[in-house]
């Protein structure tokens, strides 16, 4: 099983060394928006975020696993429940060498940075969910200018009717369409405002997640190849020093 892991593990470092030499103006030149982005941060932060408690959990049950068997054990060699030490005594020592290669285990190491790593990403959600905010606002002022814009134009074409009509005669106050003109040119500004203010904050979403992703990944495979390959080689000694003791003479 953990040959596979690594091997597997050894497939992903391929992976992210594409990831590492991506350039930040590929990001950057992606279209991709909003939601979308938002998501896949709060999917994958949710993965490594199981994974974690998946690695804590699967140690911790083994090491009490082996806790209990070695305790059980001693009880029943004590008692000589089983009817015969030969019995108990192999099992008593693999349960106790299993137990103790548990303890040397680089889980820990895993555990923080996978734990770092979801801090990072949930820092990036918050950020990504900023994005959409700021999106949402030149949505919410694209509308209201173009409802007011074709307002100002039905406005000036029923001047204009008007004018016709009244064969040319001016009129000196123009306040009502000067003040209309003036809304849609203040939500023109407002929009163009709004429009810089999201793509700066887009750009600096993606550049900050390509970094996060080219530092914090590397980080975490390598450390779940070290506890992969420990574990191989753990279980690997485990089988050669105790085989002996449970293998039939021919």
């Amino acid at each position: 099983m953990w040959s596979k892991t690594c091997v597997a593990h050894g497939k992903q470092n391929l992976l992210i060394q594409d990831l590492i030499n991506l350039k930040p103006e590929t990001v950057l030149n992606n279209q991709e928006r909003g939601n979308f982005s938002e998501r896949l941060t709060h999917d994958l932060k949710n993965e490594i975020a199981k994974l974690c408690n998946n690695l804590e959990t699967m140690v911790k049950s083994q090491k009490e696993w082996m806790e209990t068997m070695v305790e059980w054990l001693r009880g029943q060699n004590e008692n000589d429940a089983l009817g015969s030490s030969e019995v108990v005594a192999p099992l008593l020592e693999l349960c106790k060498s299993w137990g103790g290669m548990l303890k040397e285990l680089p889980n820990d190491k895993v555990i923080v940075e996978l734990k770092d790593f979801v801090d990072i990403l949930h820092e990036m959600f918050i950020k990504q969910g900023y994005e959409v905010e700021a999106q949402k606002r030149i949505n919410e002022l694209q509308k209201d200018f173009e409802k007011k814009n074709r307002a100002l134009e039905s406005y000036e074409n029923s001047l204009h009717d008007k004018s016709r009509q009244e064969n040319g005669v001016s009129h000196e106050n123009r306040d009502p369409l000067e003040e209309r003109k003036a809304i849609v040119k203040l939500l023109v500004k407002e929009l163009q405002v709004e429009k810089e203010r999201h793509k700066k904050l887009c750009e600096e979403n993606r550049v900050m997640m390509l970094g996060c992703l080219q530092k914090g990944l590397p980080k975490i495979l390598d450390a779940i190849t070290t506890f992969s390959k420990s574990c191989m080689s753990t279980y690997d000694s485990l089988l050669r020093e105790h085989k002996k003791n449970f293998t039939k003479p021919a």
